[in-house]
């Protein structure tokens, strides 16, 4: 079966937990790992530092089959420190890393000019160097790319200009409610409260994908479930239940690249998000985005059946 060309840009960290755990993260090296468990040619475009942690997550990688490009940097490999709080999850992201320093090399051109899906974030843009490089990529894509953004929005690293600059290139959206505020206020110059998003998301949704010339936005709220538009059409899933002793940490970027991944492969769009939102709630029974103790090709395999499914157009199956 076909293998799609999946290329996810930015930063690739060590998410430090509170009891000292440590487990490889970043949106986008989220998003490119899940896509390479299903099976398509997945490569990360980022900058390790020449440390032992950029060793160490190199090695990682090249044992879970996600390909790397971009090179080192002599900064220090990135890392964030995550707390949890019942549901609720905080991040703070230590500043200048390696991967603020990514720059593309020949490789990373060379992923870039045959991808089929590229995967960026707001993150990315917090230093010159790494827009610069976000910038020059977006010259290199093929016109056939799917053009994915997944906002972040985290401490102090988000503007309107910022917004602008990401929604005008993208053409499918990924965001969470609270981001979808900050997002709309820059965007309509008004700052909805939490209440208001719920009762009228569908409506803010469609007014961003009209005003940036959007395909799709995905939508996640958490326990209360996801909303997808894609192509002019809605569809919204409620939450599916996560096993216990589990955290939510990386669940997004496992519900983007399994809708994406999924759409590829032939699903409807409406299989696409059941899928996703069973997959999302699969990785959220397990502890970190990259979970230990579970391959994801085996939970995607466990999900689809679950769904009646068939697992045919996946190459990894």
């Amino acid at each position: 079966m076909k293998r799609f060309n999946i290329a996810a840009m930015g930063e690739l960290l060590f998410d430090v937990f509170e009891d000292g755990r440590r487990a490889p993260g970043g949106a986008p090296a989220n998003f490119a790992y899940h896509s390479a468990m299903f099976g398509d040619r997945a490569t990360l475009i980022t900058a390790l530092g020449e440390d032992e942690r950029g060793r160490e997550l190199e090695t990682f990688c090249r044992a879970r089959g996600l390909a790397l490009a971009g090179g080192r940097s002599s900064k220090p490999t990135g890392c964030v420190m995550v707390r949890t709080s019942g549901g609720d999850i905080s991040y703070e992201i230590c500043e200048n890393r390696a991967w603020d320093d990514l720059r593309l090399d020949d490789r990373a051109k060379e992923v870039l000019a045959r991808s089929d899906v590229f995967a960026f974030g707001s993150l990315l843009a917090r230093s010159e160097i790494s827009r610069k490089a976000l910038e020059e990529a977006f010259e290199i894509l093929p016109q056939r790319c799917i053009r994915f953004c997944d906002i972040n929005i985290r401490q102090h690293y988000f503007s309107g200009e910022l917004a602008e600059f990401l929604l005008i290139r993208a053409d499918i959206l990924k965001l969470n409610t609270a981001e979808l505020a900050t997002v709309f206020s820059y965007a309509d110059g008004f700052r909805p409260g939490m209440e208001q998003i719920r009762d009228h998301d569908q409506r803010m949704i469609a007014d961003l994908a009209g005003k940036y010339s959007l395909r799709g936005v995905l939508l996640t709220d958490g326990e209360a479930g996801s909303l997808v538009l894609l192509d002019g059409s809605f569809s919204r899933i409620e939450a599916v239940r996560a096993e216990p002793g589990g955290d939510a940490v990386g669940a997004g970027d496992a519900f983007s690249a399994a809708f994406l991944t999924s759409l590829l492969h032939g699903m409807t769009p409406n299989e696409a998000h059941r899928f996703a939102a069973c997959y999302a709630s699969a990785i959220c029974g397990r502890r970190g985005a990259w979970p230990e103790d579970a391959d994801p090709s085996g939970l995607m395999k466990s999900v689809m059946a679950s769904m009646n499914l068939e697992c045919a157009n996946f190459s990894s199956v």
